[in-house]
């Protein structure tokens, strides 16, 4: 009985997931940034397997708009000023972007508080880890992962998963 009721709760509490991390229109030529790519595709189609919606900032971009509105770093600042549009923000921090999506979410506490970044734990030391951890003072949470282990045995897939669900009961619940 418990368990019906979780379960049917869980399923009619869907998150909104933005997810950041290299972009997947342009392959990459860097093995790194092409096996981040391709997590990132199967984050998404798993956490939409499991009936979430997920954003890519880069869908939502519109470069239809005059100029300067057509500037993309505008539009992600307007994007990320509506965090009430979004249950979570997962950041696959690597590339130039990640970085400067980066320094908004570890300079702003509400943004902060939503996230949850991932980087390579071959960056210890780097200014995206200094970030990262700068982030978690503004309350993200920061997992470190091995590259390219968890890339290929799919482990990032899964510290994503069980953050989504861990978020999923939290919203459930209240």
């Amino acid at each position: 009985m418990v368990s019906d009721l979780l379960n049917q709760g869980l399923r009619d509490s869907p998150l909104t997931i933005l997810l950041f991390g290299p972009q997947l229109k342009v392959p990459s030529d860097n093995e790194h940034d092409l096996r981040l790519q391709d997590k990132r595709r199967q984050v998404k189609l798993d956490l939409e397997g499991n009936g979430h919606v997920v954003v890519l900032i880069e869908d939502e971009i519109d470069g239809s708009l005059p100029p300067p509105l057509n500037n993309s770093w505008v539009q992600e600042l307007t994007i990320l000023q509506e965090l009430d549009r979004y249950d979570l923000i997962v950041s696959l921090v690597h590339s130039p972007g990640t970085n400067i999506e980066l320094g908004v979410i570890s300079s702003k506490r509400e943004v902060a508080a939503k996230s949850h970044l991932f980087l390579s734990s071959a960056y210890k030391g780097s200014a995206a880890h200094e970030a990262c951890l700068a982030a978690q003072l503004q309350g993200a949470v920061f997992s470190e992962y091995e590259y390219p282990k968890d890339l290929l045995e799919c482990h990032l897939v899964g510290m994503v998963r069980a953050k989504v669900h861990a978020v999923q009961i939290g919203k459930f619940l209240m």
